[in-house]
């Protein structure tokens, strides 16, 4: 799936009040750590890839893949990593007994993605392969929580969310206003072209409202008949804010699997 043909859905505000007349000022500040759920072999700090190939998704036609391989081949050269495109290996062509083309394309053809690229490897001189299984927008989920602190039952006069965490964000009994957005998914292995082995089972996760080009300020109010933005510092419904924040939240992911790589 192409990153870019994402569609944004712009950030849920459900608030529970106790009452009506409320008015809430509340800040994000623009980054927050992203979800990683990576399991990395201990052997994996003791070597030093410096070539890899990098394998779309199953299914992923030619060419829909490029825009995101320019993410890895901008994030990995940062770190000293060579991104050998996965596209090469779709010419690999087997060393089998007889000469007929015909029977070492069809067995080209009956290899795996990731048995291509390890022979392919063999070739560029690539130490690993990394393997993709799903990169692509999941849809929208909740990813920050606030709560109301301050102010007074039926008054206009202004309170402040403040944000928390989920397990506060929960236990809490007042007002309380969950943010959603698009979630990024990344789910990939790194392989180890000499051995075979899986130095790397990569699990990450990110959306655009962790990735906010600054912080964002903005007043919610509420008469009784449901939250409504008065003011806000900038849109979080598109434009170039969306656009940093969907390419950021991209490049972090990338850069987090470049660092594991490479132990920098």
């Amino acid at each position: 799936m192409n990153l870019r043909n994402a569609l944004w859905v712009g950030p849920v505000l459900a608030m529970a009040l106790a009452g009506c007349g409320y008015k809430y000022t509340f800040r994000m500040e623009p980054e927050l750590p992203i979800r990683d759920e990576t399991s990395v072999a201990p052997q994996l700090k003791e070597k030093k890839y410096t070539k890899i190939i990098v394998i779309p998704p199953s299914g992923t036609a030619r060419g829909q893949f490029d825009r995101e391989i320019n993410f890895f081949e901008r994030e990995f050269l940062k770190h000293n990593l060579t991104v050998i495109s996965s596209a090469v290996t779709g010419r690999v062509v087997l060393e089998l007994k007889g000469s007929e083309g015909e029977k070492k394309e069809e067995g080209a053809q009956g290899l795996s993605d990731a048995e291509r690229a390890l022979v392919m490897a063999k070739k560029t001189g690539a130490d690993a392969i990394l393997q993709i299984g799903t990169f692509a927008w999941q849809g929208r989920r909740n990813c920050r929580y606030f709560i109301g602190v301050g102010g007074n039952a039926g008054s206009q006069q202004a309170s402040e969310l403040r944000e928390v965490s989920l397990k506060e964000f929960e236990a809490h009994p007042g007002a309380r206003m969950p943010i959603s957005g698009q979630w990024l998914e990344f789910v990939g292995r790194l392989i180890d072209v000499q051995t075979g082995e899986v130095m790397a089972s990569f699990k990450y996760g990110n959306t655009p409202m962790w990735n906010l080009p600054s912080s964002y300020t903005a007043v919610i109010q509420d008469d009784g008949s449901g939250p409504v933005t008065v003011s806000e510092s900038y849109s979080l419904l598109g434009g170039t804010s969306l656009r940093e924040a969907e390419d950021k939240a991209v490049e972090r992911v990338v850069s987090a699997i470049a660092t594991r790589i490479s132990g920098r």
